[in-house]
């Protein structure tokens, strides 16, 4: 009678136990990799180790940093006034060029991993993402970026002139009187690119993003991603005004020689 009651309390037993789904295996609690970063509605949201790689650098030259502010806002300031011309010509290509808005809008991540709306003179049409769809374009193993192309057949006609000569690029003098970002910095990225970083190279995001930075003078679409991060992070850890007015004299020269552009 004692044998039978204990067969029976276990019998009990197990089928109370849980059992798990073959359908849902177990996920083991340790070994996980971490993402370094996260998107959230209003910017990234950073693992311990990215955030400790833009602390490194978030406190550097504080007084001079001053100085770069009011060096941006005098600088896209007068930008705007002289190229304002520039800016009516261009918006009426555009609006003749194809159907569509003139500034092409899309969030970007700046300082500290805030997202904020870049603008930029339109350069595609607006079916660009349809086409995109169509296009088999190869990932470069450990490059988040979208492969850019020789000839794109998203681009419009004015689109290829305003990118080769980087005069797409003008209305971010906006994104820069407002404080998203500078005239010098490393280039803002997209979310999605962003969230595919190795942990070290959220250093770059340490500092305002900028219209310019060293690749862009470096070979500009010919830079490899890897080069791209490298010479971000030594903008970074390198810093100051003299550097700052060094790359804006190279940005108009690239400018007008179109190279690596397209």
């Amino acid at each position: 009678m004692e044998q039978t009651d204990l067969n029976s309390n276990a019998s009990n037993l197990n089928d109370a136990a849980p059992r798990q789904s073959p359908m849902l295996p177990a996920i083991p609690l340790h070994g996980r990799s971490r993402p370094p970063a996260a998107i959230n509605d209003n910017g990234l949201i950073f693992s311990t180790e990215a955030k400790m790689q833009i602390s490194l650098f978030s406190a550097r030259n504080p007084v001079q940093r001053v100085f770069k502010r009011w060096f941006d806002i005098l600088g896209a300031a007068t930008a705007l006034l002289l190229l304002s011309p520039v800016f009516l010509v261009l918006a009426i290509w555009i609006k003749i060029d194809s159907p569509g808005p003139i500034l092409f809008r899309q969030k970007r991540v700046g300082k500290g991993g805030r997202f904020f709306t870049m603008y930029k003179f339109r350069s595609m049409y607006m079916n660009a993402a349809d086409i995109r769809r169509t296009m088999n374009l190869p990932r470069v193993p450990g490059d988040p970026r979208d492969t850019k192309i020789r000839n794109d057949p998203r681009i419009t006609d004015i689109g290829r002139f305003i990118r080769r000569t980087s005069l797409d690029e003008l209305p971010q003098l906006l994104n820069v009187l407002f404080g998203h970002m500078s005239l010098v910095g490393p280039r803002p990225a997209l979310p999605s690119e962003a969230v595919e970083w190795k942990p070290k190279y959220f250093r770059r995001l340490a500092v305002e993003q900028g219209c310019t930075c060293i690749w862009q003078v470096s070979g500009r679409s010919d830079t490899s991603f890897q080069d791209q991060m490298r010479m971000d992070i030594n903008y970074v850890k390198q810093w100051s005004l003299f550097g700052d007015l060094k790359l804006i004299v190279l940005t108009i020269w690239v400018m007008l020689s179109g190279k690596g552009a397209y």
